[in-house]
């Protein structure tokens, strides 16, 4: 089962890194009120946010892998609660 949630935060800094396996792994540090810490997301999502703005995101939770990742970025940098409809989800190729 998949859980989404929408939540806005403040973008510090992005993070890629090829693993030894070759893959690339994007990670961004956000801030929520006084909390901060770091989460992975796709190339999409890594390539469409800047460091140290706000930004509504979509978050998913995979309870198969048990893994929170960054799935959407919303259209506007309202911090404020959303609905799925505002969400601007990257293309699939």
């Amino acid at each position: 089962m998949k859980l989404s949630l929408n939540c806005g935060v403040m973008i510090l800094a992005k993070n890629s890194r090829v693993g030894t396996n070759g893959n690339t792994y994007y990670n961004l540090a956000i801030l929520q009120d006084s909390e901060a810490g770091t989460i992975s997301c796709s190339k999409e999502v890594f390539e469409s946010v800047d460091p140290m703005k706000p930004y509504g995101l979509q978050f998913s939770y995979n309870d198969q892998y048990k893994s929170l990742s960054v799935s959407g970025v919303l259209l506007s940098n309202e911090k404020e609660s959303v609905s799925n409809s505002d969400l601007k989800t990257p293309d699939k190729k």
